[in-house]
């Protein structure tokens, strides 16, 4: 009963029936749960689905997302990973302190048992990410055995799942159109999409599924071969205020969500003399976060919410370039975002790279010395400390590249020299201030070494 052009079709009356029937249902799930866990904690979400709605409402010209029977909108963030390996974060928990009520996966080797109850401890829904692999040549949706197969592997994890509570969609699929080549596998990944969706409706009617765009490159063929999908997400940066013109020229008959948005992308910005993309200050970051949280509102009877990326680590082409955090330090763009999900402003404000520079050449040779100089300041007057790492800078989207320590020496006031790497390639020397009270901002350049 959740698909959005089934509810459009409904009468007002026979809506506010429907409605009025989840509220019942959701008062009796509630009911259930409450005497199964009285009885056994360790079952009590065993058996009760957790109901997950989206109908159009003819009368306010708008889309309404309901979890039992009570409104809902994303306040989202991508959280990959629930706690950091190595050092122990809780990116959740950074989550939740942002103000996020939802976060996102993208993967099922992410969204583990262990991820769900932890979100669901502290509140958070999850639009759990079902990975669609992109055709390479190895990989092909004309190839009727992987699908298959494929198919089978998605329905036992949502089997798996389905009556967790954390759960609130079921992303199948990220940009697999943006990276697809070939017409004709287009084409063919459009109809097993449709193909799961109609699978994964009928193991679980209780949660919608949503595939995720980049920007509005899969609204055409959504449109001629996917009837059955109830949300189009869409991954949009700098293009993101576009996208709402763009999804109603599409007519796709179904709402939107931002199922990733941040600052311009590295494929949308400019290149060093290294050939490698500029990464804006972190204050210039953190206005696109609240320019996209703006936009959103502005469209909310359609958009049913964003996902701001990315809490955790995200290193695509610098450490830096889509994090809301370094590990435990939160720098300006996770203070943007939490003032726009929250209202609230922060108590204390991340530090400012007031300057970072390379003098003289950026190509050096094998252990080559070269200087740095640094100017930083803090509003509140927090002792500020100073850290230097390195680290590779691939280009292609993968979370490919390294980092360490780069030891430094200081010269003079506000200048460093460092040694550069042995091995020729090019790399990201980062800045990282610290103002001793959980707050960072940082700042790179490139070199290459020859």
């Amino acid at each position: 009963m959740y698909h959005c052009e089934e509810q459009a079709s409904f009468s007002t009356a026979t809506k506010q029936s429907l409605l009025n029937r989840d509220c019942f249902a959701s008062l009796a799930m509630t009911l259930t749960l409450v005497i199964a866990f009285a009885t056994n904690p360790l079952t009590a979400f065993a058996a009760v689905p957790y109901h997950v709605q989206v109908y159009f409402n003819r009368d306010q010209n708008a889309y309404l997302l309901y979890v039992n029977g009570k409104r809902f909108f994303v306040k989202g963030a991508g959280v990959g990973e629930a706690v950091d390996p190595a050092k122990g974060t809780d990116y959740l928990k950074l989550a939740k302190e942002m103000g996020a009520n939802c976060v996102r996966t993208w993967g099922e080797d992410q969204g583990t048992k262990r991820y769900f109850d932890a979100a669901q401890r502290l509140g958070l829904k999850v639009n759990a990410g079902i990975w669609l692999n992109y055709p390479n040549g190895q990989i092909s949706y004309l190839d009727m055995p992987y699908k298959t197969q494929r198919k089978k592997e998605i329905l036992d994890y949502v089997r798996k799942f389905k009556y967790h509570p954390a759960i609130l969609f079921w992303n199948v699929g990220n940009e697999v159109f943006a990276f697809t080549k070939s017409e004709e596998e287009r084409v063919a990944f459009a109809q097993y999409l449709e193909e799961l969706c109609e699978a994964i409706h009928k193991e679980d009617p209780h949660h919608p599924v949503m595939y995720a765009s980049a920007d509005s490159k899969a609204f055409p063929y959504i449109a001629q071969h996917v009837p059955s999908l109830d949300i189009i997400g869409i991954n949009s940066y700098n293009n993101l205020p576009l996208i709402h013109k763009k999804w109603e020229a599409a007519d796709l008959g179904i709402p939107y969500l931002f199922t990733e948005y941040g600052p311009p992308g590295f494929w949308e910005s400019g290149k060093d003399e290294n050939g490698k993309a500029v990464e804006m200050a972190d204050a210039n970051k953190a206005r696109y976060y609240l320019r996209a949280i703006k936009t959103i509102r502005r469209h909310s009877k359609h958009c049913l919410g964003g996902f701001a990326f990315h809490v955790g680590r995200s290193p695509q082409t610098s450490l830096t370039w889509f994090a809301l955090n370094y590990f435990g330090d939160r720098n300006a763009s996770f203070w943007a975002v939490r003032q726009g999900l929250t209202g609230e402003f922060p108590i204390n404000r991340p530090p400012v790279v007031g300057k970072f520079g390379i003098f003289g050449k950026r190509k050096l040779s094998a252990r080559e010395k070269a200087n740095l100089v640094v100017e930083a300041y803090d509003i509140e007057r927090d002792k500020l400390e100073f850290s230097f790492r390195i680290g590779t800078t691939v280009d292609d989207g993968v979370y490919a590249n390294k980092e360490w320590d780069l030891p430094v020496r200081k010269t003079g006031h506000n200048q460093y020299s460092f040694e550069a790497p042995q091995e020729p390639g090019v790399y990201r020397v980062y800045l990282m201030v610290r103002d001793g009270r959980g707050n960072i901002t940082s700042a790179n350049k490139t070199i290459t070494v020859e």
